[in-house]
């Protein structure tokens, strides 16, 4: 620590891996209730040529115009913000609600 200058953070804990588990868990259920909420919807494997995109290989909902939607991904940053009280519990309520507002109309 001494070594380390002091404009760099040292972050002293993190979330333990059950709470990982869980946010996981989570981030499936949610892209679920998204999708029986939402007719035409699926889960796909999101497949890229290029080597950078960070939803390469992931399990991911289109429908969202160019974007598309990695529940699982961001439930677990959702999860850490949380546990460092970034987040209130509102936030994955409004998280489907902007998603909602971004849905191609086709899904509505």
């Amino acid at each position: 620590r001494a070594a380390v200058p002091d404009e760099i953070e040292i972050k002293d804990w993190d979330i333990t891996i059950k709470t990982r588990s869980l946010a996981v868990d989570i981030g499936i259920y949610f892209g679920e209730v998204f999708i029986k909420n939402h007719k035409g919807l699926k889960w796909e494997q999101y497949l890229t040529r290029s080597k950078y995109h960070m939803d390469k290989g992931h399990m991911v909902i289109k429908g969202f115009g160019k974007g598309l939607l990695n529940s699982i991904w961001s439930l677990y940053i959702t999860a850490k913000r949380l546990a460092r009280k970034e987040e209130t519990g509102e936030a994955v309520y409004e998280f489907y609600t902007m998603l909602e507002n971004r849905l191609d109309e086709k899904y509505k």
